[in-house]
C-alpha cells in the first residue's frame, strides 16, 4: 500500500469495509482495538512505526494488571491518595509496531496506564495534555465537581489529534510534545497523529499512529472516518462495561 499522504480511498473504504466486519463480532474493547492497530500497521507499515489504541477507563473497570501499574505509577509520583473507583484512566488497550514488544500492551513499558488524576498532573504529561485538549477536553473538569465532569464530557464528539513534526512540536511552555526523542530519532517518525471520539456513557476511544512520513492534516483528516466505525461497532461492548478480553 502507498502511504498515508497518497492513499487511495477506494482502498481505505476497503480496509473499513473489513474492519467494519470483524471488530463488531469482538468479545471486548481490547479485542476490537487489536484488529485496528494490527490493521492500520499492516496496511500502511512502509510508514507506520507504532499504532496504538487508548481509552480512558474507570479505575474500578481496569484489568488487574493494569491496576496494579496504575497503584505503583500512583504511588511513585505521590498521587496515591487521589486513586478512586471513578479515576479516569488512560489505559493502553491495543498496540503493534516494528518491534515484537510493541505488539503486546502487557510488554508496555511506561503507557500501560495514566491515572487522569488531576489538571496539574495531566499537564505535566506534554503529550496527553496536547491530545486531550485537541479532542475538546477542558482539563479543568479533572478538579472540578462529578456532575460538572459529566456535562464537559458529553458523548457523542469526535476530535482529531495532530503532531507535525515530532522532532521539533513544542507547547505553549516550550516543552517537547513527544517527549522520546530517541524513539523518535531511531524510528524516523516524522508527523504523530490520532483520532477520537466519546461514546454516549463518556468513555473516550484513541487511536494514535506515529508515522515516518511528513503529512499535512488535511491528508490525515481523511482516515478519522474510522473513529465512527469503530465506536460504532464497539457500542454494545462499551455499554456492557467489557473493555478487557
Amino acid at each position: 500500500m502507498p502511504p498515508y499522504a497518497d492513499a487511495d480511498p477506494k482502498e481505505w473504504s476497503a480496509v473499513l469495509d473489513g474492519l467494519r466486519a470483524a471488530v463488531g463480532k469482538t468479545p471486548a474493547l481490547e479485542n476490537a482495538a487489536e484488529l485496528v492497530a494490527r490493521q492500520l500497521y499492516a496496511t500502511y507499515e512502509a510508514s507506520t512505526a507504532l499504532a496504538r489504541v487508548y481509552a480512558v477507563v474507570p479505575y474500578r473497570d481496569l484489568a488487574p494488571s493494569v491496576g496494579a501499574f496504575v497503584d505503583e505509577l500512583a504511588s511513585k509520583t505521590g498521587q496515591t491518595d487521589h486513586i478512586r473507583p471513578d479515576t479516569p484512566v488512560l489505559t493502553l488497550l491495543a498496540t503493534h509496531g516494528t518491534k515484537a514488544e510493541w505488539c503486546d500492551r502487557r510488554k508496555s513499558q511506561g503507557h500501560v496506564g495514566i491515572p487522569l488524576v488531576s489538571a496539574q498532573f495531566v499537564e505535566a504529561i506534554p503529550m496527553v495534555a496536547r491530545l486531550l485538549k485537541e479532542l475538546g477536553v477542558d482539563l479543568a473538569w479533572l478538579d472540578a465537581a462529578a456532575e460538572v465532569n459529566a456535562r464537559r464530557l458529553l458523548g457523542g464528539f469526535n476530535g482529531l489529534f495532530f503532531v507535525d513534526d515530532a522532532a521539533t512540536a513544542r507547547d505553549s511552555a516550550g516543552r517537547l510534545i513527544i517527549p522520546a526523542q530517541d524513539f523518535v530519532a531511531e524510528q524516523g517518525i516524522k508527523t504523530v497523529f490520532g483520532m477520537g471520539g466519546f461514546y454516549p456513557d463518556n468513555t473516550l476511544v484513541v487511536i494514535i499512529v506515529f508515522a515516518r512520513e511528513t503529512l499535512k492534516r488535511s491528508q490525515v483528516e481523511r482516515f478519522t472516518s474510522l473513529i465512527s466505525l469503530f465506536k460504532g461497532e464497539t457500542f454494545g461492548v462499551v455499554r456492557a462495561r467489557k473493555f478487557f478480553g
